[in-house]
């Protein structure tokens, strides 16, 4: 676990911080120090993980953790949904783009200015 004191020590130094030397100088050590704590638990949680996956139970669980991390860092590509003007949830890509055409339209006809 990080080291709370050293990340309040990082908060006191920016919240206190003034054109001094001597500020900027606490300043980057609580900097650094918070950093270096932050990697420690890093590196320790990593290491857990490690010994976690190479004992017998966790190599049957090794492909289970690899598609938990692959789909951790997938980014969100499209919306698979979307509720139309009468709150009826759409699922098919054609009545979904034909919603998202609808709402558009809607909008940029009410962006036009009114002619007198």
């Amino acid at each position: 676990m990080v080291s709370l004191k050293l990340l309040r020590r990082k908060e006191d130094a920016i919240r206190h911080k003034t054109k001094t030397a001597s500020d900027r100088n606490n300043h980057k050590e609580a900097r650094r120090n918070a950093r270096r704590s932050v990697a420690i638990a890093q590196e320790k949680t990593r290491q857990e993980l490690v010994n976690e996956l190479e004992s017998t139970a966790g190599k049957k669980n090794v492909y289970r953790v690899a598609k938990q991390m692959a789909k951790s860092r997938q980014d969100v590509v499209e919306v698979n949904c979307v509720k139309d003007a009468n709150g009826k949830v759409l699922v098919e890509n054609d009545q979904v783009k034909e919603e998202w055409r609808k709402y558009t339209e809607k909008l940029l006809r009410f962006s036009q200015p009114v002619k007198k």
